[in-house]
């Protein structure tokens, strides 16, 4: 089993509603067990600007699951609960990015672990420094906190919801 932190988000219709129906398929997908999840946090657009909030959250989680079946699982799920594709950083009903997976570093076309972003992004960093601060991310060197404490990203991340 390998632990694993994904990051959740919704800017589109019930928010709410697309972040629990998210995290219910995730619960009931073989080989996965959630075991945290941090805050609901209301957060400023990354990437393109104009757009609606989005309401995000961090979910760690224990798989058997390699990276690949992983993120293949992640995308049917985002298309179950009524993802289309846009453009790059635009409004979505649901977006499930892998964070980290264990201590593993991948680059590969289609996947990037550690997140290339994770640590320009508060809105990813914030829910999981709040549930793992001390966890060191791959490559990189830094724990969780310090990645929050240097990241140059001032956009707004403010408490939405202790829980869904």
């Amino acid at each position: 089993m390998v632990k694993v932190f994904l990051g959740l988000g919704s800017n589109q219709g019930n928010r709410e509603l697309n972040l629990v129906k998210s995290i219910d398929f995730l619960r009931e997908m073989e080989g996965i067990e959630v075991l945290n999840i941090s805050s609901v946090y209301i957060t400023e657009p990354w990437g393109v600007k104009d757009q609606p909030d989005f309401l995000n959250l961090v979910l760690q989680i224990s798989t058997k699951l390699s990276a690949k079946e992983l993120l293949k699982g992640c995308m049917n799920i985002e298309k179950s609960v009524g993802r289309e594709k846009t453009y790059k950083w635009g409004p979505r009903i649901i977006d499930i990015d892998i964070l980290m997976y264990g201590d593993e570093i991948i680059s590969e076309q289609d996947l990037i672990l550690p997140h290339a972003f994770l640590t320009e992004r508060r809105f990813e960093l914030v829910p999981l420094a709040e549930i793992c601060p001390n966890c060191v991310i791959p490559g990189k060197n830094v724990t969780v906190k310090d990645a929050l404490l240097s990241c140059m990203d001032k956009s707004s991340v403010k408490l939405h919801s202790t829980q869904l």
